[in-house]
């Protein structure tokens, strides 16, 4: 499913990765299975979280429905961890699975207004998409805001969790002009007992971050031929960082900025 309407992405779960897949097809559904590059989707720092190899295969199941103007989307990811964040100090946590899912809808509407006007004739998308994951935040479209997992002292690995959705709206004309609108938004929750710091040390501590974000965007573009469209869109971007350490509450910090941004684009 698309990554919303806006020229510029949000936070969506869309991305490119190498991958062999099989899709199965019947007039309104298909049915899809991935082997996917892993480490396309890793979340880790180098300490907290590291993987021990770079590629690794990631397991996707996609489901697509069609009924007149409504399309959904369901799908499912495993993703493969392997650490080694403790190599440092001689131990070796388990291998470990992640994994996420996603649902979505998009409706599209057409109509004309005056039918003597070729020009007068508009259309209309919106969708809806949501998306959880649990040691697989790759698969949300967030930045590196937390890691995949936290490798604790034990040898254990705390799965970090997290969701994010988004719902866009576009407005297009025959004259070729559109307009959307779009708003994303995430939440990520990470925590362990006890991780390696820097120089190897280990620190048994309980650790607890959470992170918010949403962002807006407001775009209009304009198709100047078949290959060619240029546009602009105004965006504002709103991020929430919250911690503690053993219970106590530490520093929250709050960052947010607007975005102006224009493009001219040409498929060749």
């Amino acid at each position: 499913m698309r990554p919303g309407y806006a020229p510029f992405p949000g936070y969506a779960t869309r991305d490119t990765t190498a991958s062999i897949s099989y899709s199965y097809r019947e007039k309104d559904w298909s049915l899809a299975f991935a082997v996917e590059d892993g480490g396309r989707r890793d979340m880790f720092d180098g300490l907290l979280a590291s993987y021990d190899s770079d590629v690794r295969a990631d397991f996707v199941t996609q489901l697509r429905a069609r009924q007149k103007g409504i399309v959904y989307h369901a799908s499912v990811a495993v993703h493969n961890i392997d650490d080694n964040a403790l190599d440092p100090i001689g131990l070796k946590t388990e291998d470990a699975y992640g994994l996420a899912g996603r649902i979505g809808v998009e409706f599209k509407w057409a109509w004309m207004g005056d039918r003597k006007d070729p020009t007068d004739d508009t259309q209309m998308r919106l969708m809806f998409s949501v998306a959880a994951a649990e040691g697989a935040l790759g698969y949300l479209g967030v930045p590196l805001f937390a890691t995949d997992y936290v490798a604790e002292t034990d040898g254990d690995l705390s799965l970090s969790k997290g969701m994010s959705a988004i719902t866009s709206v576009e407005y297009a004309w025959a004259t070729g002009w559109s307009v959307s609108a779009t708003l994303s938004g995430f939440a990520l929750h990470m925590d362990g007992s006890g991780f390696i710091g820097p120089h190897a040390m280990p620190f048994d501590m309980a650790m607890d971050v959470d992170v918010y974000g949403a962002k807006l965007q407001v775009g209009a573009q304009k198709m100047l031929d078949a290959q060619t469209k240029v546009g602009a869109e105004l965006a504002y971007t709103w991020t929430r960082a919250e911690s503690s350490i053993n219970g106590f509450d530490l520093n929250t910090e709050v960052v947010s900025y607007p975005e102006l941004r224009a493009f001219l684009a040409r498929r060749f």
